[in-house]
C-alpha cells in the first residue's frame, strides 16, 4: 500500500514539473530568443522479487535546455555575411541613385556645355547672350561635379561616424557577455546546472555581435564563452573583455585606425583585414574599395577635364585680343606627412604634366638617404630626385628642410579636385573663341571650334569625358549590383540557418499543447491512484478497527 502512495506521489510531481516546463514554454514562445525546455524524466529504480520486478516509479533528472552550438555557430556566420553585404549594398545605392540620375548629372550638364559653344561658333562669336549662356554652363559643369564631390566626402564622414558606432555597439555587448560568463560560471558551480535563461541572453548577445563583426565562440562546459575576431584577437576572455577603439592613423590623418586592448590594457593596431564579416566589415570595404575607385575616377574626369579647357582657352584670345586664362581653377591635394615621421622636411606638390597624373595613391618612403616612391600595392613608381625636386607620374613634390631615414608621406594627385572645382573667369568676354595665329579678330572661331573638339578627344584612360563618367556610372551600378546579389544570397542563407535552429530550440505551440494535455492527464491519473490508495488505506483500516 505504501509503495502505491509512493508512486503516485512521484508522478504527481513529475507531472506537476512536467506541467510548469510546459506552460514556461507556451507563455515564452514568442519571446526573442527563448530555447525551448524539455523534462528529463526516468524510472526511480525498484526491486527484484520471487514474484517479479517491481518499480519505484518516477524521477526528474532534470530540464534539457534545446540547443545546437552548430547551427549556431552556421548561424552566426550567415548573419555576419549579411550584415556585411547589406551595410555596403546600402552605401553603395546611395551614390548609384545621385550618378545614375538622367536629369542632373556631369554627362547631361557635358551635353548642354558643348551645345552652348555651338551656339557661340554659329553665327557669332562675339554674341553677348551667347556666351554668358556659356559661362553659365561652364559653371554648372563645375557644379555638378562640386554636388558628386561633396557627396562623396559625406559618404566618407558619414563611414567615420558608422565605423564609431559600430565599435561602441561591438563594446557593449563583450563587456555584456563578459559579465554573463562570470554570472554563469558562478551559478553553474553553485547549483551543478547551467542557468537555462542567461545562456538564452549569452546566445542573443553573440548573435547580436556576429552582426557587427565576424567572431569565433570557443564554448566551455560550464556555458562560459570566450570570443575573439578572426584573426585570434581576443574579445572576451571568461570574465574580461577588451575593448577595441579607434584612433587617428598616423599616415593619414583623414582615416580612422582600429586597435584593440590587450591583457595589459594597451591599444594594439589592427589591421583592417582583421576585420571581417559583419557591419563593421562592410563599412571598412567600403570604405577601403568601393569609395576610393569612385572617388578617384571621377577625380581624374574633373582634372583631365579642367585641364583640357584651360589649355584650349590660354591658346587662344578673348573678345578684346588678350590672351586667354584657364577656366577652371582647383585646389591642388596636400602631401601628408607621418606624424611618426622624426624629422622635419615637408613636401608641397605641383603638377609637371597633369595629362600623366593618375588618380591613385601614392607612398613615399625616406630610406637609407633615397627617396622611394610606392602605389599603395607595393608596386615601385620610377621616379628622380633633382635640386630639391621628386618627380614622378606627371607631378612634381618640393622638398623643404630635411628628411630622416624611415620618414614616410602619403599622397593622392587627384584628391578633392571634383569638390573645390570652380570657374575663374568673371564674364562669357574671356571665353577664348579667336585664334593666336594671324591678325586678332572679333569673329574669329577658330579656337572656340578646338574647344568644341574636346567633346571627342580621348583624355581618361582612352576615353572621351562623356565615356569616361558613363563608365564611372557603370562601375557604380556593378559594385551596387553585386552587392545586392550577394546581399540576397546572404539573407537566404539566415533564412535558412533560422529555420534550422527554431526547429531545434523553438516552441512549437501546437506540439506544447499537445503534451500539456498529455501531462494533464498523466497528473490527473496520478492523482486518481493517490485516491485510490488512500481509500484502500481506508478499508483496512475499518477492517482491522
Amino acid at each position: 500500500m505504501s509503495n502505491l502512495m509512493y508512486l503516485a506521489r512521484g508522478g504527481l510531481s513529475a507531472g506537476q514539473s512536467a506541467l510548469s516546463i510546459i506552460g514556461n514554454n507556451l507563455v515564452n514562445a514568442t519571446t526573442l530568443g527563448y530555447n525551448r525546455r524539455n523534462i528529463m524524466l526516468g524510472e526511480n529504480g525498484g526491486k527484484a522479487t520471487n514474484v517479479g520486478f517491481f518499480g519505484y516509479g518516477v524521477k526528474t533528472d532534470g530540464v534539457e535546455r534545446a540547443y545546437d552550438s552548430f547551427v549556431n555557430n552556421q548561424l552566426r556566420g550567415a548573419w555576419s555575411g549579411y550584415s556585411q553585404s547589406n551595410v555596403r549594398y546600402q552605401s553603395l545605392s546611395t551614390i548609384d541613385n545621385l550618378f545614375s540620375d538622367v536629369t542632373s548629372n556631369i554627362s547631361t550638364s557635358l551635353d548642354d556645355l558643348f551645345d552652348g559653344m555651338q551656339d557661340v561658333i554659329s553665327p557669332d562669336p562675339s554674341s553677348g547672350p551667347s556666351r554668358a549662356n556659356l559661362l553659365a554652363q561652364f559653371g554648372a559643369l563645375a557644379n555638378q561635379f562640386n554636388i558628386q564631390g561633396r557627396a562623396l566626402d559625406e559618404q566618407l564622414k558619414s563611414n567615420t561616424t558608422s565605423i564609431n558606432g559600430g565599435i561602441d555597439t561591438i563594446n557593449n555587448a563583450t563587456s555584456s557577455l563578459a559579465k554573463l560568463n562570470k554570472d554563469i560560471a558562478r551559478i553553474t558551480a553553485e547549483s551543478g546546472t547551467a542557468p537555462a535563461d542567461l545562456l538564452d541572453q549569452r546566445d542573443s548577445l553573440l548573435e547580436d555581435l556576429s552582426k557587427q563583426v565576424n567572431i569565433n565562440v570557443d564554448e566551455q562546459s560550464n556555458g562560459v564563452v570566450n570570443v575573439t575576431l578572426s584573426n585570434g584577437t581576443q574579445l572576451v576572455d571568461s570574465s574580461d573583455s577588451y575593448k577595441m577603439s579607434t584612433q587617428q592613423d598616423p599616415k593619414n590623418p583623414d582615416k580612422l585606425m582600429l586597435a584593440c586592448e590587450d591583457v595589459t590594457g594597451q591599444n594594439i593596431a589592427l589591421d583592417d583585414c582583421a576585420i571581417t564579416g559583419g557591419e563593421l566589415g562592410g563599412y571598412l570595404q567600403y570604405r577601403n574599395e568601393d569609395l576610393p575607385d569612385v572617388r578617384n575616377q571621377l577625380n581624374q574626369l574633373a582634372l583631365q577635364m579642367a585641364n583640357k579647357f584651360n589649355e584650349v582657352n590660354e591658346a587662344g584670345r578673348d573678345i578684346n585680343g588678350d590672351d586667354g586664362q584657364a577656366i577652371f581653377g582647383f585646389t591642388s591635394p596636400n602631401v601628408r606627412s607621418n606624424a611618426d615621421n622624426s624629422g622635419d622636411a615637408s613636401l608641397s606638390m605641383s603638377y609637371r604634366d597633369i595629362s600623366q597624373v593618375q588618380a591613385q595613391d601614392y607612398n613615399i618612403n625616406y630610406k637609407n638617404g633615397q627617396w622611394e616612391v610606392k602605389t599603395a600595392d607595393g608596386s615601385k613608381v620610377d621616379a628622380t630626385f633633382q635640386n630639391g625636386k621628386l618627380e614622378f607620374d606627371g607631378v612634381s613634390l618640393d622638398v623643404s628642410d630635411t628628411p630622416q631615414d624611415g620618414d614616410s608621406f602619403q599622397l593622392n594627385p587627384t584628391d578633392g579636385i571634383a569638390s573645390t572645382l570652380s570657374v575663374e573667369l568673371d564674364n562669357g568676354d574671356q571665353i577664348a573663341t579667336a585664334g593666336k595665329d594671324g591678325d586678332f579678330a572679333e569673329g574669329d572661331n577658330t579656337n572656340i571650334k578646338e574647344m568644341f573638339n574636346i567633346k571627342s578627344d580621348k583624355l581618361v584612360n582612352g576615353a572621351t569625358l562623356s565615356d569616361a563618367y558613363g563608365s564611372l556610372v557603370s562601375s557604380i551600378g556593378s559594385r551596387t549590383s553585386q552587392a545586392e546579389g550577394d546581399t540576397d544570397r546572404e539573407e537566404g542563407l539566415v533564412n535558412t540557418y533560422s529555420q534550422q535552429q527554431q526547429s531545434l530550440v523553438g516552441v512549437d505551440m501546437n506540439e506544447e499543447y499537445i503534451n500539456l494535455q498529455m501531462y494533464q492527464q498523466y497528473y490527473q491519473a496520478n492523482a486518481q491512484m493517490l485516491t485510490t490508495a488512500n481509500t484502500i488505506f481506508d478499508s483496512i483500516l475499518n477492517a482491522i478497527g
